[in-house]
C-alpha cells in the first residue's frame, strides 16, 4: 500500500506539479483547495 500525501494548494497550476512528481515516486494522493477541504478529505480517508 503506497504512503499517503495530502496536497493542499488554491493553484491548480502548483497541485498539478506536485501531483505528477510524487505520483510517479508511488505516493497516494489527496488534493484539497483549502483547509475546509483538507480535513474533509482526511475525514473520507480516515473512514
Amino acid at each position: 500500500m503506497p504512503k499517503c500525501i495530502l496536497i493542499v494548494d488554491d493553484d491548480r497550476v502548483s497541485i498539478a506539479i506536485a501531483k505528477n512528481v510524487l505520483q510517479n515516486n508511488g505516493y497516494e494522493i489527496i488534493i484539497a483547495q483549502d483547509g475546509q477541504e483538507a480535513l474533509q478529505s482526511l475525514k473520507k480517508k480516515g473512514s
